[in-house]
């Protein structure tokens, strides 16, 4: 070989070797990697005895990408948590009187931010514990990989729900300190279900559609205990189905709705995309669940109507889609509820529960700390759908004697429309009786329940009942 030729093959291999540092930090994902960083941070941060450890103030590292990062110790009870993660911007509005300028702070380092990495070792003799990395502009979203003894297991983890739990991973737990992100996802392409980071913010138009038209009507529509529009838009009782007149001090120029007549407000503007007129009230009633005969929850519902907003919301979802496909469909084979079971167990209460705790139960639905991981699964997969909840809280016959065994009574109701927002951040919002309420205060009012989830395909054709027109 010449000595041309010896100079382009070391040529060759020097740009091959700065490619490879520059994957380290590069993740088509976005995702920030500190593994470059972590290399040297090994000896003097993860492996250091915690006594020399707890002396160190937080130090500020800067990639050959150019992105900043600081590593810090915070104790955590039992653990000590050794954090590295990237800076992130963070808008701040500054006031002036009535002029606002905007400003941009980036000296804030979150330890939940894309991009973070976490060693936790234990408090007591400095030894690894477990590794948690974000990846997403959804904080409440992680892999997280625990040593124990020669074998690493992975975790997946979403709103306290694992996806994936206990993969074995095939490396050390010592390289996990070094490898980037990328690495990390193509050691794991097929043991961990990474199509639920897929996320794309551009396939929500119909939920976003929906939601405006939804909040743009808000104050024209007054809470009431039993309100709802029949199919020609005139006033009726949800529970005698009779003709509904103004209340005293209730709003003639506003549209009158309980929780279940807001639901069905809200079907009728899509079902009137399709045809002319809304939904026909006396199907909503139509039973969908056949109670064990002679059971306490049988004898209850002779008095009661026990399976009123499950019924209600499955059988708007199936009137809807019967429209939307121009067939009639019987609720049994209509599909429109969510059943599905995407998690392996969850971390409900404080603690690990089995697989069964957090799966689908027929005419329950799912347990109230379930469901915005369940939510952001459904965003994922079905993105031009909202769904109908049936809440389903614990009631007794007999209120003064705690003797009596508690009965599942399905009275309240609302509409959960989940998306991505323009930053890829997951976002669940709430409609409950024609309020909009955030949905950490919906899980918190309904702590304890159950909710089912019925499906409706959203649309841009959304045109509800105005207020002039319900008189």
């Amino acid at each position: 070989m010449n000595r041309r030729g010896v100079f382009h093959l070391v040529f060759l291999v020097l740009m091959i070797c700065s490619s490879v540092a520059a994957w380290a930090d590069y993740d088509p994902w976005g995702v920030p990697d500190s593994s470059e960083i972590r290399k040297d941070l090994r000896e003097r941060w993860f492996t250091a005895p915690l006594s020399t450890v707890r002396t160190y103030a937080p130090e500020a590292y800067q990639s050959k990408a150019g992105n900043n990062y600081q590593v810090r110790f915070e104790e955590r009870g039992n653990e000590v948590a050794i954090i590295v993660s990237p800076a992130q911007d963070i808008k701040i509005d500054l006031y002036n009187g009535t002029e606002k300028q905007s400003t941009i702070e980036s000296e804030t380092y979150p330890e939940n931010a894309s991009g973070s990495w976490i060693l936790f070792r234990s408090a007591k003799n400095g030894k690894p514990v477990r590794i948690r990395y974000y990846f997403l502009a959804t904080n409440d979203i992680f892999i997280e990989f625990t040593a124990q003894g020669k074998k690493v297991l992975a975790d997946f983890v979403l709103f306290n729900m694992y996806a994936a739990k206990g993969v074995p991973l095939g490396v050390t737990f010592e390289r996990l300190y070094m490898m980037s992100f990328p690495e990390l996802r193509k050691l794991t392409k097929k043991s961990m279900p990474w199509y639920l980071a897929s996320v794309s913010p551009g396939m929500y138009h119909s939920n976003l559609q929906m939601i405006s038209v939804i909040r743009e009507n808000l104050n024209k529509i007054e809470s009431v205990q039993d309100g709802a529009y029949d199919e020609l838009g005139n006033p009726v009782s949800v529970f005698s189905k009779e003709p509904r007149t103004l209340q005293d001090g209730e709003d003639e120029n506003k549209i009158q709705l309980s929780q279940a007549g807001f639901l069905k407000w809200v079907v009728d503007g899509l079902v009137a995309a399709n045809v002319r007129g809304y939904t026909y009230l006396d199907p909503l009633y139509r039973n969908t669940v056949t109670l064990p005969n002679g059971s306490h929850s049988d004898v209850f519902s002779q008095e009661y109507n026990i399976t009123f907003s499950l019924d209600w919301t499955r059988n708007l979802a199936l009137a809807l889609l019967s429209v939307q496909q121009d067939k009639n469909y019987e609720y049994t084979h209509s599909g429109v509820d969510v059943a599905i079971s995407p998690f392996n167990s969850g971390r409900l209460s404080g603690s690990d529960v089995s697989a069964n705790a957090v799966g689908y139960i027929k005419n329950s639905g799912y347990r109230i700390g379930v469901i915005k991981a369940l939510l952001y699964v459904l965003a994922i997969t079905e993105s031009d759908h909202c769904y109908l909840a049936a809440v389903r809280e614990a009631s007794r016959s007999d209120q003064n004697d705690s003797s009596y065994p508690e009965v599942g009574v399905f009275n309240d109701c609302a509409i959960f429309f989940p998306y991505f927002d323009k930053n890829g951040a997951f976002v669940c919002t709430v409609f409950q009786g024609g309020k909009e309420i955030p949905f950490d205060k919906f899980a918190e009012k309904y702590s304890g329940s159950f909710v089912n989830l019925a499906r409706l395909q959203s649309s841009d054709r959304f045109f509800p009942l105005e207020a002039k027109t319900a008189q």
